[in-house]
């Protein structure tokens, strides 16, 4: 039997609009975006609706909407069509596998990210 791994990207995959089909066509998609915008403080909804490319580069407006969509995507995959045999992530991906693997709950999840993203868009650039 085939075993089935969940990936999950890292920043710099982001783009305008996404997750917006997902949230439109399903109530569950919606709850989860909700929920991080309660936890996270901000409209997580309409960020991913009319976010243009310079807020999108944002840390604190990527990560979270970057967590978010992996989160919902991995939900709706995972309702359909059962847990899989392992997740993995590159970077920013690493914290949606651990909500995968069951490291911690999504709200807890969304606390993680908002500190992550916080901290990393207060350091300063590093220069070579």
């Amino acid at each position: 039997m085939a075993k089935v791994a969940a990936l999950f990207s890292g920043q710099g995959s982001q783009y305008q609009g996404m997750g917006v089909s997902l949230i439109e066509a399903f109530p569950k998609v919606r709850e989860i975006y909700e929920c991080a915008g309660d936890i996270l403080g901000m409209d997580i909804i309409k960020l991913t609706a009319e976010a243009d490319e310079s807020e999108l580069a944002r840390t604190a407006i990527s990560q979270p909407l970057i967590f978010t969509l992996s989160v919902a995507a991995y939900t709706m995959a995972r309702d359909r069509h059962g847990a899989p045999d392992a997740v993995a992530g590159h970077s920013l991906g690493e914290f949606a596998a651990l909500y995968a693997a069951g490291a911690y709950s999504l709200e807890d999840g969304f606390r993680i990210i908002k500190a992550r993203a916080s901290a990393m868009e207060r350091k300063p650039s590093s220069r070579l």
